[in-house]
């Protein structure tokens, strides 16, 4: 395993799903963990149960849709050497054509998905700098790289965010900073199981669709963050790592015929 001993993390989006899976590992690995997320007892729950199994963790409630919120979160988590963007608006039950799509829908997607994490990146990117240590991991989605219909804010945000990624990670370099993305696929959480059309179940999907016939499990997300952050692969930087089950390899194209809604990828 992964030694993050003497780190400080802090996950976003960490109450459920990707982000509370990355958020254990994390702190399996030794990490002490800051727990952000709007819903503050579904937060203080998962900080006890990282405690009883020995790690540190505290929680952080905040909600990332200002400017102004995200620097006050980066205010109270003080020193940070990993910092995981894992929080988004996946647009569930509101997906319109781009020609359709209203200013709030856009508002939404590009606040949560690209302006959280780039305001993070900015307040908690420059002690980083300062220290010549850290380690950024961006989660964004399979979809940034296709054309999904329906989809156009999210995969529009996520697209953006893995561009800022190399940006990032070419400017902070010099500094010691290390940036990377995850782009998940169809990943076995609550979420994904909510969006699901009628008649369809995770395991169907995941036959049709997914070369190694499973779902990823979030844990298997969570063990990669642990990866990255650590100093096992000190020249990773500024590239984006698919965890999809072999799904984008090929020609892949994820549209219901009765149901154009995708996968939730967080």
């Amino acid at each position: 395993m992964s030694n993050l001993s003497n780190r400080r993390a802090l996950v976003t989006g960490a109450s459920r799903g990707l982000g509370a899976a990355i958020a254990r590992s994390l702190a399996r690995a030794g990490a002490h963990v800051a727990l952000n997320a709007r819903n503050e007892q579904s937060l203080e729950q998962l900080r006890r149960e990282i405690e009883r199994d020995g790690g540190r963790a505290e929680v952080q409630c905040a909600d990332l849709g200002t400017r102004e919120s995200c620097r006050e979160l980066a205010g109270r988590c003080r020193e940070i050497d990993i910092l995981v963007n894992n929080a988004g608006a996946t647009t569930v039950n509101r997906d319109k054509p781009v020609i359709e799509a209203d200013d709030e829908l856009w508002d939404d997607s590009l606040q949560l998905n690209l302006i959280a994490p780039l305001v993070l990146m900015q307040e908690l990117g420059r002690g980083m700098a300062r220290r010549r240590r850290g380690v950024i991991i961006n989660i964004t989605s399979i979809a940034a790289r296709q054309g999904r219909p329906l989809r156009g804010a999210y995969t529009a945000s996520k697209a953006a965010l893995e561009a800022l990624t190399r940006v990032a990670a070419m400017e902070l370099a010099p500094q010691g900073v290390r940036v990377l993305a995850i782009a998940p696929g169809m990943t076995q959480t609550p979420a994904l199981a909510a969006a699901l059309p009628p008649g369809i179940t995770s395991e169907s999907l995941a036959r049709r669709y997914v070369p190694i016939g499973r779902m990823v499990d979030p844990e298997e997300l969570g063990r990669l963050c642990c990866y990255l952050a650590s100093d096992e692969v000190p020249a990773l930087t500024g590239t984006v790592i698919t965890l999809d089950g072999g799904m984008t390899a090929g020609r892949y194209s994820f549209t219901f015929e009765s149901n154009p809604r995708d996968d939730q990828a967080q």
